[in-house]
């Protein structure tokens, strides 16, 4: 009996199989979505496909796509952190670190003008912190993430990143106290654990 069910309705797939299958075919689809809807001009809903497609599957080339749209729209924050995964994911990859260094320098020309603008004001110059590490300038990172927090106290994403600066700089020390204050004011922050 069970060879003639077999026989006349095929054969049954596995759950993981067919969950595999649907997760690459919305994989594509969100990619490909993504990539029409980026050369009509249509960065918000590239962005969302881009996303949710990456949400599905960790895929260089989507990445890529995405941070070239994350760049016109001015989203340099969130370009450098995806570049830096994608560095990560494919180490050997030069047109990575170039368009890295292009957004640290646009980054950092962006919060200079802010800070122009407003002296006292923390962002830029956590942005331009950030932008000074990606550039591999350490001191002038630990100089603004500095000032950054001095202007705001409870700035925790600067603080994390002056300790990783300072541990790259063999400072481990001052970057426990970055950590320690952290954890001071958030005793559950994953990062700082």
């Amino acid at each position: 009996m069970g060879f003639f069910k077999s026989f006349f309705s095929g054969k049954q797939e596995k759950p993981e199989t067919e969950k595999q299958k649907n997760d690459q075919k919305n994989f594509e689809i969100f990619k490909y979505d993504g990539m029409r809807a980026q050369r009509m001009g249509r960065p918000d809903y590239a962005i969302k496909c881009f996303t949710e497609a990456l949400a599905l599957q960790e895929d260089f080339e989507t990445m890529s796509y995405l941070s070239q749209v994350y760049i016109q729209t001015n989203a340099l924050s969130e370009a450098h952190e995806l570049l830096e995964r994608m560095a990560k994911q494919e180490p050997d990859h030069t047109s990575t670190f170039l368009t890295l260094a292009n957004v640290c320098y646009l980054q950092e020309d962006a919060a200079q003008k802010a800070i122009e603008i407003e002296e006292g004001n923390a962002m830029a110059h956590y942005l331009l912190g950030r932008a000074k590490q990606g550039m591999d300038d350490g001191i002038m990172s630990i100089a603004h993430l500095t000032k950054a927090i001095v202007l705001k106290d409870d700035f925790t994403e600067a603080r994390l990143l002056r300790a990783e600066a300072l541990i790259k700089m063999q400072q481990y020390k001052e970057a426990t106290e970055d950590i320690d204050a952290i954890l001071s004011q958030d005793p559950d922050e994953e990062a700082a654990l």
